[in-house]
Formats: structure tokens, C-alpha cells, sequence
């Protein structure tokens, strides 16, 4: 019985040696690091949050259903629009879809423009829409 809690220790020593964690980036066990519920009929944020995000803002980007929405906060240093990580949905019950773009990014700004659309027409629609922002390596 000794014997074999040895063998165990030491495989599990063995292991703990060998195995090293993925690299993780900004985004932390799969954290946003961004967040907003957005009316793109008005332009405004309905509410927003983030571990580091202290301010978010909408304005009109070209007509109803186009918005830019700016967060303010703490981004990582060096952070690029390709590491910017977006998920856009449309709050409707009406074939509406979403789409986000970065326009800018930097240490303290992200700017991104949120769009939605009636899918089978793509019509612009005013609808609100949820924005989930990530930042990866």
C-alpha cells in the first residue's frame, strides 16, 4: 500500500513538473473585459460594465440602426484592433442581426461601431443590441 502512494506521488509530481499553463491573455479564463446593452435607435448606452471600464458613450454613426459606442477605461498597453475580440447581438424578435467592428483601440479608448439589420432584407433596424468585448494575445 506504501508502494503505491509513492508511485502516486511521484506520478503526480512527475506530471505537475511537466505540465505548464497556456499563456492566458487579457481576457482571463474567458472574462469580457467589456460590456453594453446599446439602443441603436437613439443613439445611447442603456448600461454597461467591465472589471476596468469606468465610462461608455453611443453616437450616431449614419442613421438609425449605426452606432459608435466608446468605453473608456483600462485597456492593455499595446493592445491592437486584431486582438479586440467582439460579440454583437440584436435584441429582437424580428430576423434581426448584428454586426461590430473595431474602429480604435488603445490603452485607455476602444471604439467600436455596432450595426443592425433585418437579415433576409439587410434593412437597417434601430433595435438595441447586447456588445461583449474580449481581448485575446
Amino acid at each position: 500500500m506504501k508502494a503505491t502512494r509513492v508511485v502516486v506521488a511521484i506520478s503526480a509530481a512527475l506530471l505537475l513538473g511537466t505540465v505548464h499553463p497556456a499563456a492566458a491573455g487579457p481576457s482571463k479564463n474567458g472574462k469580457a473585459v467589456a460590456y453594453a446593452k446599446v439602443d441603436l435607435n437613439t443613439p445611447s448606452v442603456l448600461s454597461f460594465g467591465g472589471p476596468k471600464i469606468t465610462a461608455a458613450s453611443a453616437m450616431n454613426a449614419g442613421g438609425p440602426g449605426s452606432t459608435d459606442v466608446t468605453f473608456t477605461g483600462k485597456f492593455p498597453t499595446g493592445v491592437t484592433p486584431d486582438q479586440v475580440i467582439l460579440q454583437a447581438t440584436c435584441e429582437s424578435g424580428a430576423y434581426c442581426v448584428s454586426n461590430a467592428d473595431v474602429i480604435s483601440v488603445d490603452a485607455t479608448t476602444l471604439v467600436v461601431y455596432v450595426a443592425g439589420f433585418v437579415s433576409n432584407t439587410t434593412t437597417s433596424i434601430g433595435n438595441r443590441a447586447f456588445l461583449t468585448v474580449f481581448i485575446g494575445q
